[in-house]
């Protein structure tokens, strides 16, 4: 793989110093004035440090408003977490073609991504230095003015990270079915992703993708080949395929917020020779990649300060197919522009689904209209109160109970069904009609905005309930489900019984590194989504107990209520009943599990040991020595007495009783002359 960023850094920095000492860069400008805006003092001699030496006129500023009166050329601004302040200057800027604007500080890694309508020409990475500063000059002759249109131009994808993020270069050629190759560098990762009409078919710098399940490749060894290794190793192919897919949604999400990095697409690329298509769809591998990159508290953390901005639902004919159910929601109700505070409230799951829609360029900050300015009154005048909010209405008050209720529910929850006999298409359309009626936006068409606004949402949430309710399969499996409750039962689709196979074989690995903690927690997650499989109960319980959570004898009942199957299944579940009850002080409760453990499976090493020990402290050492040798003796002539018989059966086609017989005596005298001799 090609170090990208490497290169194209190097190239800069040539060029920007065979340009030192002259007054202009290939921008088809003269860069005359730098203008440096920080509020912090030592931000702005950290800014005038790197910005001097290139030879330009530095002005520096610690106001924003007063800059909007300054002439520049260039004009690099401190942005806070929000990118408030940048995102002012570059509204000023706008119509000014010959000013370039550069972002920098806490905003630039704040992890936004291309979220707003007002963006920079290009961005300074922290910790600032002349290098940086080089970097981000050269930069700007290359990068041409950024527009927040959600589909990229694939072919044109060849710059910074920041401008051209791998989220959104994924989900334009899922939306395009594109096929090629996607380069991303940033530190010290490289990794390549293949893409072919719009899916996942391989990729490159994953080494660890599949650790989960025991297996570690080269930083450039090829995905396809870890998942043959894996597989081979006796790991089922779902887990494996799925397992890959969460690791480059993973890889992919924590790459939002990167600065400094390298994304290069070529589309005409040949793919590798093993594609192995990936079965997530590539909304949904993103959305869980994100999730765990940014969880709810970050994003809440991110756009906090934001919530007063106007949340753009982005329209460009294409349609956000393929979107989970609550970013779609999500898309909608943006479609009339409201406050992002409007929007999330206080719902998680609101939360995550408009930084999924930020993400992917389905949706844009924009920033709040400013007020007017204030006319100065006389000084005998009395100071003007502020209007107070008129108090809401009893009817806004109900259906933001209702609102906030309609978003905890599932679709048969929202429809208002709660019986299995309910879930027929005749008495979901009635209840479909009954609610439409009730939050049909033009009951509320005379009402106030607040009122209509939340009614509007009310009802396309039943209308989204209705959609999958139509459809023949959601049908059924929540027909299913009400059942299983009726029945005092948990329900587990097939999609759930594939996740919480996956969560229990992450367990598994945790508990073998002895994390019994996160092993805890997963097995948690697995026996919650599937609470049938024996295994899980049984290592769940195990890890309940070993991370101190659970006593032994709570423990020791739970493993009583399983059914593993016969055999070895059944003697480890026995065994590890009995070391529970050795550490509750119940020794013969213990040794008798450890001895039905051993009937059940003779080779149990575990129980077996236990069993030994007792004896040699009960009988001696020389009793159980005979014993043993007695048992080796007993052992020994019925495998001879079965090979005898084999062998026999092989040369006369049937079996000889008699002969056996005589085998068996013969073998048997042997045996114990030869211990006899040995004992002597």
């Amino acid at each position: 793989m090609d170090p990208l960023g490497k290169n194209r850094l190097a190239d800069d920095a040539v060029q920007i110093s065979s340009m030192h000492g002259q007054a202009r860069i290939a921008l088809g400008v003269l860069v005359s004035q730098i203008l440096l805006i920080a509020r912090e003092a030592s931000m702005l001699a950290e800014l005038h440090a790197a910005f001097a030496p290139l030879g330009h006129q530095i002005d520096t500023c610690d106001n924003v408003t007063e800059s909007m009166s300054m002439a520049a050329n260039v004009v690099v601004v401190d942005t806070d977490q929000g990118c408030t302040e940048g995102r002012r200057v570059r509204a000023h800027f706008t119509s000014a073609d010959a000013t370039r604007v550069v972002w920098t500080g806490r905003g630039v890694s704040s992890g936004l991504g291309l979220v707003f309508a007002e963006q920079p020409d290009a961005v300074l990475p922290s910790p600032i230095t002349m290098a940086g500063a080089v970097a981000a000059l050269a930069r700007l002759e290359r990068i041409q003015r950024n527009s927040v249109a959600s589909a990229l131009d694939l072919a044109s994808v060849d710059g910074p990270v920041e401008q051209y993020p791998p989220v959104r270069v994924l989900w334009t050629a899922h939306r395009t079915r594109a096929s090629g190759r996607l380069e991303m560098v940033w530190g010290d990762c490289e990794r390549v992703i293949f893409l072919a009409e719009g899916r996942i078919v391989g990729g490159q710098g994953f080494g660890d993708a599949l650790a989960e399940h025991g297996v570690h490749g080269d930083e450039d060894e090829d995905l396809a080949r870890l998942m043959g290794r894996a597989i081979g190793a006796g790991a089922r192919p779902d887990l494996v395929l799925e397992a890959a897919g969460q690791a480059i949604g993973r890889a992919v999400a924590e790459s939002v917020g990167q600065t400094g990095g390298m994304v290069f697409f070529d589309p005409q690329a040949d793919l590798p020779g093993q594609a192995v298509p990936l079965p997530t769809a590539m909304p949904v591998l993103i959305a869980q990649g994100l999730r765990t990159a940014r969880p709810a508290a970050r994003v809440r953390a991110v756009l906090g300060s934001l919530l007063d901005n106007t949340f753009d639902a982005v329209q460009d004919g294409i349609g956000p197919g393929g979107l989970p159910s609550v970013p779609l929601r999500l898309w909608r109700a943006a479609g009339t522009p409201r406050t992002l505070a409007e929007l999330v409230d206080d719902d998680d799951q609101a939360w995550l689904a408009a930084d999924l829609l930020l993400q992917l360029g389905l949706a844009r900050l924009r920033l709040p209209a400013l007020a007017p300015p204030v006319v100065p009154t006389a000084p005998s005048a009395a100071p003007s109160k502020r209007p107070a909010r008129p108090p809401r209405s009893d009817a806004l008050n109900e259906l933001l109970a209702q609102r906030k209720l309609l978003r905890t529910l599932d679709a048969p929850g929202i429809l208002g069904i709660t019986k299995s006999a309910d879930m027929e298409p005749a008495a979901i359309a009635s209840r479909f009609r009954l609610l439409s009626a009730r939050f049909h936006p033009d009951r509320y068409a005379r009402d106030r905005t607040d009122e209509r606004r939340v009614a509007r949402d009310c009802f396309a949430m039943v209308n989204d309930a209705f959609s999958v309710l139509r459809d023949d399969a959601q049908r059924d499996e929540a027909r299913q489900r009400l059942l299983s409750q009726e029945q005092g039962k948990v329900y587990s689709s097939a999609s759930d019984k594939r996740k919480a196979r996956l969560l229990y074989t992450q367990g598994e690995v945790a508990f073998r590194r002895r994390d019994y903690e996160h092993a805890l927690s997963l097995l948690e997650r697995s026996k919650a989504l599937n609470p049938e499989p024996w295994n899980v109960c049984f290592l769940y319980s195990r890890a309940r107990f070993e991370s101190g959570q659970g006593s032994a004898e709570d423990c020791a009942r739970e493993l009583l209520t399983l059914q593993p199957p016969p055999g070895r299944a059944k003697a480890e579940v026995l065994y590890r009943l009995g070391e529970l009850l050795l550490a509750t002080d119940r020794r013969p409760a213990a040794f008798k599990a450890f001895t039905e453990a051993v009937e059940e499976y003779p080779e149990h090493v575990e129980a077996k040991r236990r069993l030994r020990l007792r004896r040699l402290r009960q009988e001696g050492v020389s009793a159980v020595r005979a014993t043993d040798r007695e048992e080796h003796v007993r052992r020994a002539e019925a495998r001879a007495v079965n090979e005898a018989r084999a062998r026999r059966k092989d040369k006369t086609g049937g079996a000889d009783e008699s002969g056996a017989k005589k085998t068996e005596g013969g073998v048997t005298g042997l045996l114990q002359g030869l211990f006899k001799r040995k004992n002597r």
